[in-house]
């Protein structure tokens, strides 16, 4: 029968081969996509019964692969009893210990002449070897070092057998005899061992990984019997086996509380004897098993000490060969200045590469993994990827976006490389075509109409990694004025990660406040403190063009450049006790004049749509060209040109009350005069939009004026009974524009 020219019926009779030839269970599968058609769970310590059997060859359920489950013989009268073994190899490392004998190597070819050996001719280096024994093997998850893999009972797993398709296209072929060889309990034991001395010499766990054994170890480690622990049937050998490699390993010697291998031995016997249940195994059994055992330890030790002198080197190799294996498989660059060791994703470098590498390097060598090791390695990819913090995003005309490179100069975009190292990425999925459809009305909306400009080219201005403008803003609004759709529309654009919300007054207090505007496009404090700024010597820092100092916790201090832009939004400007042209020349205020009112004229969805993927990709290519504009005329637009005109601005923005007092109520005003309220809020208004200040509530003006200036108020006596203000007189210039009937009072 060649496995080459399988077809269905074919198929079924490779089934009866497995079940009738060989003894063991067999289910249908799709081997090429790696799965089972039916749960198989029920029969990994059961048979499937004939009837069942037939029953998938008549339904042509082996039509797509066959999957034998190793373990109990069920099916063969001669081998009744005893268990089917198989090893699955995925590395020609692995086959050539397994083909390694006393230090003799045979081909698998020669191996195959006992074992029932099968392979797939798409990959030589890769095989099942299976067999017969009179005992159960442990159990041995695959491992990525020398890719061994042992099922000895139904519940290890199932395996893919001839001559079904392997996922890589080809078949798998037995190569060698289709009557594999009987281990008896020596040979087991021996086998068993073999298998233990590969795994132990490649640093993976094999015996000694067995959960079940932890039950045992604190009686191996001191030496005493538990009587209330118990060996079950069906379990006895493997535990046996266990048990003894342990006691050698870890007690025979010539030491202090070092024992001889009779006294283990005597130890080991009265184990068998006091805890296998539902008695012990046979004295030839226990000597085969100790033997083994013995020969395992000796041989190992024989191993270890040839192999002390070579540790150094071993150890060098396996620093050499994980890290340039973890190198290869991913890109890291540290940060010189921090010792931070980030990772090449999806476009951009992050942080948590020390930890990427610790998870990297636990898979490889699991247990045997050391602390040194690990430090070893994490060492060199350090060392070996040093990066100083001014190559990354050092071209500062060339912006990560999600889906590319964009150049500033050019407006063209590039595909990302690892090669570009960068740090900041702008979460924009850049669409030349994309049209913005509520950007324009939302700030028309929102702000003066002449310092819209100003306020797009600040939110460009945030997209530009340097400082060459020094500016401070300061969004200045009374609440429920569109500044904080303005500034989460600030945040969508430019990212989370790349926005920073330090408040004002811990960066004038906290050491290590500053840190955090490391690698950040802005800085937001959305909740401006109104006290005085007595010491605005940082905020000239910030926006200056001098490398800052900045320390992290429990790390030293370095220079650094910041490029955070700064925003703060506030309810009241502060004053500042700076009165130096260098801070006035700094601040930019952008007044939000217009408060919206839930359920009027307030969208509660404003910032949800003007942050879509099309809307945003819009104002990118807006925010763009106000870019290139502020770069070619080396400013931002801003109506106040000179420092005293900002000064002015300054002064009018932090005390918006007191400046419309001097300016809009007249001096000669005298107890007998009375405004309305109405027209003096109208003054107010046309003050404000004047100066081009926010505006605050008819009603928490009147709270102000009454509370804070001691304005009384009155009521008309007849007529419309309005409200007024008494001893107030408004300058000629607002009565003259206001209406005249507004001042008519009936007192």
């Amino acid at each position: 029968m060649n496995p080459k020219d399988c077809r269905p019926k074919d198929l079924a009779e490779w089934a009866d081969f497995w079940r009738y030839i060989i003894g063991v269970n067999v289910i249908p599968a799709n081997t090429k996509s790696k799965n089972v058609q039916i749960g198989w769970k029920g029969y990994q310590n059961n048979p499937i019964t004939k009837l069942q059997h037939e029953i998938w060859k008549k339904q042509d359920a082996f039509a797509n692969g066959l999957a034998m489950i190793p373990g109990r013989v069920w099916h063969k009268d001669d081998k009744n009893g005893i268990y089917f073994i198989s090893i699955d190899v995925d590395k020609e490392k692995g086959i050539k210990e397994l083909c390694t004998i006393n230090g003799k190597v045979i081909s698998l070819h020669k191996m195959a002449e006992k074992f029932l050996v099968e392979q797939h001719k798409d990959n030589q280096n890769k095989a099942h070897i299976s067999f017969y024994s009179s005992i159960p093997f442990p159990q041995k998850t695959p491992d990525t070092v020398i890719g061994l893999e042992v099922k000895g009972l139904g519940d290890h797993g199932i395996v893919f057998c001839s001559p079904s398709i392997h996922m890589d296209g080809a078949p798998y072929e037995i190569i060698g005899t289709t009557e594999p060889v009987v281990l008896n309990l020596k040979e087991a034991c021996g086998f068993i061992q073999h298998i233990n001395s590969i795994c132990t010499r490649y640093g993976v766990r094999y015996l000694e990984k067995d959960s079940n054994l932890d039950k045992l170890k604190p009686m191996i480690n001191s030496l005493k019997i538990d009587p209330t622990i118990r060996i079950q049937k069906g379990e006895r050998h493997i535990r046996l086996i266990s048990t003894a490699d342990s006691l050698l390993l870890k007690h025979l010697g010539t030491g202090k509380n070092k024992k001889t291998e009779q006294w283990l031995k005597k130890y080991f016997v009265e184990i068998n004897r006091t805890l296998c249940n539902p008695g012990p195994l046979p004295q030839s059994e226990i000597d085969s098993i100790w033997n083994s055992a013995v020969n395992f330890v000796q041989d190992l030790r024989k191993e270890k000490n040839s192999e002390e002198d070579k540790t150094e080197n071993e150890e060098v190799s396996m620093v050499e060969e994980s890290s340039e294996a973890i190198k290869k498989k991913y890109k890291f660059v540290t940060v010189s200045e921090s010792k931070d060791i980030l990772y090449y994703k999806d476009g951009v470098y992050i942080h948590g590469g020390e930890t990427l590498i610790e998870k990297e390097a636990e898979m490889m060598y699991g247990y045997d993994l050391s602390n040194k090791l690990l430090v070893e390695i994490k060492g060199h990819i350090m060392r070996s990827t040093y990066r100083n913090k001014d190559e990354f995003d050092a071209d500062i005309n060339i912006l990560n976006l999600k889906n590319g490179l964009y150049n500033i100069v050019t407006g063209e975009s590039t595909q990302h490389t690892p090669n570009c190292i960068s740090l900041n990425q702008i979460p924009i999925i850049y669409n030349p075509r994309a049209k913005t459809r509520r950007f324009g009305r939302f700030l028309s909306q929102v702000l003066y109409s002449t310092e819209i400009r100003t306020a797009v080219e600040l939110m460009a201005y945030t997209l530009y990694k340097d400082n060459p403008f020094e500016i401070i803003t300061v969004l200045f609004g009374y609440g429920s004025n569109g500044k904080s759709v303005f500034t989460g529309l600030l945040t969508s654009l430019l990212g989370i990660k790349n926005v920073s919300n330090v408040p004002l007054r811990d960066m004038l207090r906290d050491a290590f406040a500053l840190s955090d505007l490391e690698d950040k496009n802005v800085n937001i404090d959305t909740e401006l403190s109104s006290a005085t700024i007595f010491d605005a010597a940082i905020l000239k820092k910030l926006t200056g063009k001098q490398p800052v100092r900045i320390q992290r916790k429990n790390q030293r201090a370095y220079d650094t450049r910041l490029y955070a832009k700064l925003f703060f939004s506030a309810n009241k400007v502060p004053e500042s006790a700076d009165d130096s042209d260098a801070y006035y020349r700094r601040n930019v205020i952008l007044s939000f004049p217009t408060q919206f009112e839930e359920g009027k004229n307030a969208d509660p969805e404003l910032l949800a749509k003007l942050t879509t993927e099309e809307e945003l990709s819009g104002i990118f290519s807006i925010l763009m060209v106000a870019l290139r504009n502020v770069l070619k005329h080396k400013r931002i637009f801003v109506n106040e040109k000179t420092i005293q005109e900002r000064r002015i601005k300054y002064e009018l923005a932090s005390k918006p009350i007191e400046c419309f007092k001097q300016d809009a109520i007249a001096e000669e005003s005298t107890e007998y005069d009375r405004t309305l309220k109405e027209t003096l809020y109208h003054a107010y208004e046309i003050f404000a939009r004047e100066n081009k200040l926010a505006i605050i509530s008819k009603e928490s003006l009147g709270k102000i004026l009454k509370s804070k200036h001691g304005f009384q108020e009155g009521r008309e006596s007849a007529g419309k009974r309005r409200t007024f203000w008494k001893g107030i007189k408004l300058a000629e210039r607002y009565r003259h524009l206001i209406k005249s009937e507004q001042h008519v009072l009936t007192v």
